[in-house]
């Protein structure tokens, strides 16, 4: 496959290096969706991955990356074990960074993801701002 740059969307690409500086993702730990045990969805072609930083230093608690790895449009339910973030109470707010909104709990039980997109959804416990 002949890839270069007369192949990207610089809009897209640009938008994605500005996410990662606002986000400090450079300095977050990443763990991979086939490690990731704090968050999964019911569909095997989307895939959940996590950001978070050492010593809970970063912009937020932690950041989600989820992907639709597959062919088709995908309606999916997004769980979250609340305990391994810290969040034993139950209160974790949500942020929704590429689209630019905020996200309530009940909307993670029906999300939807076209084919070969992906979704970076930022996780705070209690007083921390999400966005």
């Amino acid at each position: 496959v002949n890839v270069s740059a007369a192949f990207i969307d610089r809009k897209t690409v640009g938008k994605y290096w500005g996410m990662i500086d606002k986000l400090e993702l450079a300095n977050a730990e990443f763990t991979p969706y086939f490690k990731n045990d704090v968050a999964k969805t019911d569909k095997e072609s989307v895939k959940v991955s996590l950001f978070r930083w050492p010593g809970g230093d970063g912009p937020v608690d932690a950041v989600l990356i989820v992907g639709n790895l597959g062919r088709n449009e995908e309606i999916f339910s997004l769980e979250i074990d609340k305990s391994k973030l810290g969040a034993d109470d139950g209160a974790l707010r949500f942020y929704e960074y590429w689209n630019d909104k905020p996200l309530q709990e009940r909307e993670l039980k029906s999300l939807k993801l076209p084919s070969n997109h992906f979704l970076l959804i930022g996780m705070n416990k209690n007083a921390k701002d999400a966005e």
